[in-house]
């Protein structure tokens, strides 16, 4: 806090996207930070070596790099900041065991408040409908996809060689155990 931005891309956009996810919480929904109670936001940049993802681990954020095939730096788009914050909120007002059916419901309210969190801090309304999908940007050019999940036309964010058809289900006529 009260420094000035790095020199480092990735560090600068994980600090403003967290800053972005915690004024969408107070402002919009009056909660204080992931907890309710100010909680610092921790976050490691630059995890693991071309790692593909990005986590919550309960009490700080990890961002991996990405492969620079597949995949562009976790920190490059702000609904998965949101979306990985989000999980922080969850589990303090939750008791979602990250499995199954309550682990599902855990990662699309995750989903709901990351792409909430951009389109309020980009000004934008629910019908809008690219910002229903989460995770845009985060293929490389090589893959044929929108991004990891569309929330407007689940099963539908990619059609790729390497990661095959979206397998998000749209309807619970479509859950498979």
């Amino acid at each position: 806090e009260q420094e000035d931005p790095s020199g480092d891309e990735d560090v600068n956009r994980g600090y403003d996207y967290s800053g972005n996810t915690y004024k969408f919480y107070k402002e919009v929904l009056g909660w204080n930070s992931l907890n309710n109670k100010g909680m610092q936001l921790l976050s490691t940049v630059h995890y693991g070596s071309k790692y593909n993802n990005a986590f919550w681990d309960g009490s700080e954020m990890y961002y991996g790099d990405g492969d620079g095939k597949k995949y562009n730096s976790f920190t490059s788009c702000m609904e998965i900041v949101g979306h990985e914050l989000s999980h922080g909120v969850v589990s303090n007002t939750s008791n979602l065991r990250y499995q199954y059916q309550p682990g599902a419901l855990n990662e699309s309210f995750a989903d709901v408040f990351g792409v909430l969190t951009k389109m309020y801090n980009d000004d934008k309304t629910v019908d809008n409908d690219e910002y229903w999908i989460q995770g845009v940007g985060i293929f490389t050019s090589k893959v044929q996809g929108e991004g990891i999940r569309s929330l407007a036309n689940p099963g539908t964010a990619y059609d790729d060689r390497v990661f095959g058809k979206d397998s998000q289900p749209a309807h619970m006529d479509d859950f498979q155990k």
